[in-house]
């Protein structure tokens, strides 16, 4: 029996572009037919379309199509579902990556096409022999999710012990289903839900050695240097991170395992422009427009979506168009007009992982944990960033609470302090160059334990 694949979404990437159409002329094919399918069959592209021809040379060409803004999204959402459609699946999003929003949730359409036209794409990346076998960890606070119905592919939830107990059993037990592999190889949900059931098999002294893991992959929340090393430690497998947008089906990016960044999926049509403009960026800081296509898109078609995601493109990989990292949301982004242009000062992405790798550092529980029982409280870190300026100049506070009393432990605190800051100038030369300029002030406070009690992290 030939020995299944766990597929890697990282090293899928490179099969996925013989398997969709990725060349030019072919993606020009699919955005044509999109951009005429939103025009003819949805109330808000017909307004939004009025008076344009629809008649693109090139893909560059769709720059000249309006943008269509998050707000507009969360208001006119329905008016953007393809006439005489009626949606299987609703699932539920912040619109957000990487955690909480207090944004009007959005919700996205989808249906059983656009389901097999997933599952067909999928199947068609398992390479010949016996298809290997998932788990899916699903999430209810996001709705029904399309892409998480595959054949050989378990989809569960895990809100209560009982669920935790039931996912157990499958991961340990063998199976006989024809032309799949035996046991549950790969291991898929949300990076929080993940969390919760590494942490309660490390609790409950459950012997990893008894699965049959070798690929974890995460999603919707960052994953820090320090949970990718206690995931891997304790699945003993590869660990895969993704990001993407739950609104835009086809979007998703994954870590490259030859340059260590990301790159995206060629399931879209992604541009990248300046963060205060229109103009497109080959190099440097820029916010993400997508644009998805047919057949993954035709329920709720989207064009020209500004995410307000902002990425940093730092070169080229192969065959890869752009190489990037992930920055977080625009409004979240400390920037400075340095002498050499925009430079990055502090990002949501850069804290939490400097801040989660200090246990001092007192976090915002997660809920989920709480509600199955684990012992030691896990979370995000709980910090607060002001950045402002007086007669004096630009000052960027940034206020940690911590898990002990800093009055009490002076000198502890102080030595923190010194730490921290060394951790961030490090994580950060832009910051590090811009004070030693005497160009901005960067002070770090730490707080008494109770502090920053909002209920919600920053991200």
């Amino acid at each position: 029996m030939q020995e299944p694949r766990i597929l890697s979404i990282s090293n899928a990437l490179p099969e996925l572009e013989h398997l969709v159409p990725v060349r030019k002329q072919a993606r020009l094919d699919l955005v044509r037919a999109t951009l005429r399918h939103a025009n003819n069959n949805t109330p808000y592209y017909r307004r939004a379309f009025a008076g344009l021809s629809l008649e693109i040379d090139g893909l560059e060409d769709i720059r000249r199509f309006p943008l269509l803004e998050r707000k507009t999204l969360a208001a006119c959402g329905t008016d953007l579902l393809a006439e005489g459609v009626v949606p299987e699946y609703v699932g539920i999003t912040s619109g957000t990556t990487f955690g909480n929003s207090s944004w009007e949730p959005l919700l996205h359409y989808q249906t059983e096409t656009e389901h097999d036209a997933w599952v067909n794409l999928y199947g068609s990346m398992i390479a010949k022999g016996d298809r290997p076998l998932m788990l899916r960890l699903i999430d209810a606070d996001r709705g029904v999710e399309v892409a998480g119905a595959s054949p050989g592919c378990f989809s569960l939830p895990m809100e209560s012990l009982y669920h935790y107990e039931l996912i157990l059993s499958i991961l340990k037990r063998e199976w006989s289903f024809p032309g799949f592999a035996t046991r549950v190889g790969s291991l898929s949900g949300p990076l929080d839900m993940l969390q919760v059931l590494t942490l309660l098999c490390l609790e409950h002294e459950v012997d990893p050695a008894q699965l049959s893991i070798g690929l974890v992959t995460t999603s919707g929340w960052q994953l820090t240097s320090r949970w990718r090393r206690l995931l891997e430690s304790y699945w003993g497998a590869e660990v895969q991170e993704l990001y993407g947008l739950s609104e835009v089906p086809g979007m998703f990016a994954a870590r490259c395992s030859r340059c260590s960044h990301y790159h995206f999926s060629p399931l879209t049509v992604m541009e990248v422009l300046q963060l205060d403009g229109d103009n497109p960026v080959e190099r440097g800081i820029g916010r993400v427009v997508v644009t998805a296509l047919l057949p993954l898109a035709y329920a709720q078609p989207l064009i020209r979506y500004d995410t307000q995601e902002v990425i940093e493109i730092v070169g080229e990989c192969g065959d890869h168009e752009l190489c990037f990292e992930y920055l977080g949301r625009r409004s979240r982004l400390v920037l400075h007009d340095g002498p050499d242009g925009r430079d990055l000062m502090l990002s949501p992405p850069m804290l939490t992982e400097v801040l989660d790798s200090i246990p001092d550092v007192a976090i915002y529980e997660n809920e989920k944990g709480k509600r199955l029982g684990v012992r030691i409280a896990f979370g995000w870190p709980r910090y607060m960033l002001r950045d402002e300026s007086d007669e004096i100049g630009r000052r960027i506070d940034l206020t940690v609470e911590l898990r002990w009393s800093p009055v009490h432990y002076p000198y502890a605190a102080e030595r923190l302090r010194d730490l921290l800051l060394r951790r961030f100038f490090d994580a950060s030369p832009a910051l590090a160059g811009a004070v030693r300029r005497d160009a901005i002030r960067f002070v770090v406070r730490l707080a008494e334990p109770g502090t920053l009690n909002s209920g919600q992290p920053n991200r």
